[in-house]
């Protein structure tokens, strides 16, 4: 950038130069031929004047005449002479001019030869610079591209994080709905996020309605993108198991198999697994134990889910269950099973307190209460109070309905002993009551 600026300068200098010579020289030419118009200019002899003379005189004017004559001639010749003398200092001079005039010619050609010369040099520089300038837009308009992807990234990981916490604290209220809302907001912004199809999923299972197969579908996609996750597979297990009981024969005994080897699998490598809403999944291992006959089976899996979450009524629930069929057989087990309905009341009323909203520990209470109202019948009106409240929650599906009412309302009667005749009757009703709030009835389970 030196070296252009100094030749800048430096034709700057020969041009202003050769301007101020040619200059000169036209003002030179101007005064010259001014000068040769005005010199060259003849001289005009005054005309004779006429003199009247005696003819006396005549020879003597004749002879003054030849002299003045030859006077004029010598006159002429000196005039000439210094004319040419001029005219030859005039033409040396012109010479002069021509030649200085050829040499500004040279100097200006040589000035434009340079000055195009460094004009081109510098346009080169020029578009080199604007080359590299656009070099620097283009890496300045890719950093900035980049940093506003960046800023998005974080956006979307920001929203995905606080609708993450939203579902599993609106899950942990048994707020279902927000639940799911949140969970698929999650989705909107991330479809592959495993966490959001998981929450997704398992409300799928369990809370929105006719969603059982979408569910399932997330579950597996959960899992295709993280295979070793153990409570994604139990949830699916969970899911193959709601399957079954809508099924029949073989595809029915399928499933089942299916969703035992699901959950067994996960347990197997976290025995104190948890599913979302803090249940163990020893409940459903339990549950399908029981549903396909193994009774012995299922009250094992009971009692280790109870290990898991003593202080849940969700096991001691279904245990007293499975103990009040057992006593079928042998009556000396009641009191066993009256027991573990003691349990589940108290466990029921502990949860509920924690959270108000929650169905299932509400049918636990009016389910137990029911049952131990044979030996203490104020229990009859308080379980059926809080039957109706159960019923009159938002969130609750025909899906949820009809657990309670086959797994717990009918079981119980059906396994209560006939001479309890008044515990029957307020199950009989509690049967009714959950039937009528069902938008359609539940289908019927092939056992």
């Amino acid at each position: 950038m030196a070296r252009s600026s100094s030749d800048s300068k430096i034709v700057r200098v020969i041009v202003y130069g050769a301007a101020l010579l040619i200059v000169g020289l036209a003002i030179a030419t101007m005064f010259v031929r001014v000068y040769l118009l005005l010199d060259n200019e003849p001289d005009v002899a005054p005309p004779p004047t006429t003199v009247t003379e005696e003819p006396g005189d005549a020879t003597a004017d004749a002879q003054a005449a030849l002299q003045a004559a030859e006077q004029a001639r010598a006159d002429a010749n000196d005039a000439l002479e210094r004319a040419n003398e001029a005219t030859s200092t005039l033409e040396l001079l012109l010479s002069f001019l021509e030649g200085a005039a050829v040499l500004a010619g040279l100097a200006l050609g040589a000035t434009a030869y340079f000055g195009f010369r460094n004009l081109s040099q510098t346009n080169d520089e020029l578009r080199d610079k604007l080359a590299e300038l656009e070099k620097h837009q283009q890496t300045l308009d890719d950093l900035d591209k980049a940093l506003s992807e960046q800023r998005s990234m974080r956006a979307d990981l920001q929203a995905i994080t606080t609708g993450l916490a939203q579902a599993h604290q609106e899950l942990s209220l048994s707020n279902y709905s927000e639940a799911y809302a949140a969970a698929r907001r999650v989705l909107a912004r991330d479809e592959d996020n495993p966490q959001a199809l998981y929450v997704a999923g398992w409300l799928e299972l369990q809370f929105v309605p006719n969603s059982l197969d979408a569910g399932l579908e997330h579950l597996r996609a959960a899992l295709r993108l993280q295979p070793d996750w153990p409570a994604a597979e139990a949830a699916l297990g969970v899911g193959l198991r709601r399957k079954a009981r809508k099924a029949s024969g073989n595809e029915r005994r399928d499933l089942f198999n299916q969703s035992d080897g699901c959950l067994r699998r996960s347990l197997g490598l976290s025995h104190d697994l948890l599913d979302l809403n803090r249940e163990s999944f020893w409940g459903p291992v339990g549950g399908n134990a029981r549903d396909t006959g193994n009774i012995e089976a299922a009250i094992a899996a009971y009692k280790d889910a109870l290990k898991v979450t003593p202080g849940s009524s969700y096991p001691w629930g279904n245990l007293a269950a499975l103990y009040m069929q057992r006593s079928k057989a042998d009556p000396a087990l009641l009191p066993e099973a009256l027991q573990a309905f003691r349990q589940t009341l108290s466990a029921a009323h502990m949860e509920l307190a924690f959270n108000p909203h929650d169905y299932f520990n509400m049918m636990d209470i009016a389910m137990a209460g029911t049952m131990l109202g044979r030996d203490d019948p104020a229990q009859f009106g308080a379980a059926a109070e809080m039957l109706g409240t159960a019923l009159a929650l938002e969130d609750v599906t025909d899906e949820m309905k009809c657990v309670s009412l086959q797994s717990g309302w009918q079981r119980l009667h059906k396994y209560c002993p006939d001479e309890w005749i008044e515990v029957k009757a307020h199950l009989q009703a509690a049967i009714k009551r959950v039937e009528a709030a069902l938008a359609k009835p539940c289908p019927s389970p092939d056992e």
